[in-house]
């Protein structure tokens, strides 16, 4: 947004003849946050009708922008802010040449670009056969859980019948654990696709046909996904906001939601696989929404709590692999390139390599890692990315990453190996 004189010309008379004429209507406006990077920040509009205004954003007691709205709520994108600034917002409404109201304020500060400088340590795992960890999240500093299916041999160099599917560090060393998965007909061994973490160390576990959590002391068992009568979905990525209240994603369209007590499936009709899914929880109204890629589509699913899907705008010949958000907006999606913005409007980041990325996730606007096969990692600071082209190599193929502070965690694997790269910004 520009601050232009005319406008600026437009705005005085209002603002000086406001106590002139008795508005025709005056309802009230509310702007509020919704994220802030390091030069950017996302407003929301909320009035209480919906009907055609014309509006003034200030910032700061100036005017930037005069703009129309006929719906009862918007977002305002201003792109032209200093970092680590603290700016002011409002909104004024005028009719007639008058200023009929104007909302309340909201004062935000920017970001600092985030520090780009990482030493990595490397984790091979695997004694035979084809070992590969699928996902990765980080609990803390000591503790990190790499999911997916290693082969190892015993102490006289004899062959486990049995892989192991987690690795779990604690801070020091690496430790293997084979968990059990319970279906209709018994509890088994499965290699682990994906493992989500809540915000109280809880973890949620799924083996595609089963999905398992941990509460810190032991496993316990969500119903179950399929019968001999019935299926309910197959699950290869989960999000979720606590035990009782998590999606999951994955084969042939299939979309589900545990309410805390039994599954719910969600239609959707696809015959490929949706591979990634992320959301939030939007405390304007209390309605958790959630994002999910399909690739072979070339779709980006919205779907809100009451299990509406949307597709979002999305040009298809660009492939979207892994989709992350802090706060619902912008989105951030990866693939084929990596791109930022929201339904109908995209911007694609310029990282002057090739690559693809599989998966990406982030602190915070200014904090977001990526990675994908040949060995690319990649981190934005909010302004600018670093590719680390030093970790780069054609047998690497990283499927997963986790942030969190100053640490970062990449799984995947390397030949024959599962590899697992720890991260420390220094």
């Amino acid at each position: 947004m520009s601050y232009t004189k005319p406008l600026l010309l437009v705005f005085l008379v209002l603002y000086q003849s406001c106590n002139t004429t008795e508005p025709k209507i005056k309802e009230a406006i509310m702007i509020q946050e919704i994220d802030v990077g390091v030069k950017e920040a996302y407003l929301y509009i909320e009035f209480e009708s919906e009907r055609n205004r014309e509006l003034i954003l200030i910032r700061n007691d100036q005017a930037v922008s005069k703009f129309n709205c006929a719906s009862k709520d918007t977002i305002i994108t201003d792109t032209t802010l200093m970092q680590n600034t603290y700016y002011s917002y409002s909104i004024m409404e005028y009719e007639d040449s008058h200023i009929i109201t104007e909302s309340n304020k909201s004062v935000i500060k920017t970001l600092q670009p985030s520090c780009q400088n990482f030493s990595w340590e490397f984790y091979t795992f695997g004694e035979f056969g084809s070992s590969e960890l699928t996902d990765i999240t980080i609990i803390d500093e000591n503790e990190v859980w790499g999911v997916g299916e290693i082969y190892l041999n015993d102490s006289l160099e004899n062959k486990i019948s049995t892989p192991f599917n987690a690795v779990i560090w604690n801070g020091n060393t690496w430790h293997y654990s084979s968990i059990n998965f319970v279906y209709f007909y018994g509890e088994f061994y499965s290699s682990i696709n994906c493992i989500f973490s809540l915000e109280d160390k809880n973890l949620l576990l799924s083996s595609g046909g089963s999905v398992i959590k941990w509460d810190g002391m032991k496993f316990s068992n969500t119903n179950y996904l399929f019968d001999e009568n019935n299926s309910v979905g197959n699950v290869l990525k989960i999000w979720g906001i606590s035990m009782g209240n998590f999606y999951g994603v994955g084969l042939k369209g299939s979309i589900i939601n545990w309410n805390g007590l039994d599954w719910e499936k969600i239609p959707y009709n696809s015959e490929n696989s949706l591979t990634d899914i992320w959301g939030f929880y939007n405390l304007n109204n209390n309605e958790i929404v959630v994002y999910s890629t399909i690739p072979f589509d070339g779709k980006i699913l919205r779907i809100k709590e009451k299990n509406k899907v949307e597709l979002l705008d999305w040009d298809k010949k660009n492939i979207p692999r892994t989709i992350w958000t802090n706060k619902g907006y912008p989105l951030f999606v990866g693939g084929n390139g990596i791109f930022k913005g929201y339904s109908g409007s995209w911007e694609l980041f310029d990282l002057s390599v090739e690559f693809f990325c599989t998966n990406l996730r982030g602190n915070s606007l200014n904090d977001i890692i990526a990675v994908g096969p040949n060995g690319f990692i990649a981190h934005y600071n909010g302004l600018n990315w670093r590719v680390f082209t030093e970790i780069a190599g054609s047998n690497r193929a990283f499927q997963s990453v986790s942030i969190k502070d100053n640490m970062v965690a990449v799984s995947g694997f390397e030949g024959t190996k599962a590899i697992v790269i720890i991260g420390k910004r220094y």
